[in-house]
């Protein structure tokens, strides 16, 4: 485990959890944690429970490749 994640937070923009399957991401409570916007894979258990799907973080359909990829960016920016 980092002792430093918040002060490497700051080096990023955004997060992306590109994950099919997981049980609770503690990445995405991290992320959350440190204020950095996320994008992840609509997926059976975890990002619905954490990610809200709107001003500035987007969860994309399961297994939509195009969406999570094409340039997260600008989703956050026009939700």
């Amino acid at each position: 485990m980092r002792d430093d994640l918040a002060e490497r937070c700051k080096d990023y923009a955004f997060y992306v959890l590109p994950s099919y399957r997981e049980g609770v991401p503690p990445v995405l409570l991290e992320a959350k944690a440190n204020r950095l916007p996320i994008v992840s894979f609509d997926i059976m258990t975890g990002p619905r429970e954490i990610v809200r799907d709107g001003a500035d973080e987007v969860i994309a359909a399961r297994f939509d490749l195009q969406h999570c990829t094409h340039d997260p960016e600008t989703d956050l920016q026009s939700n």
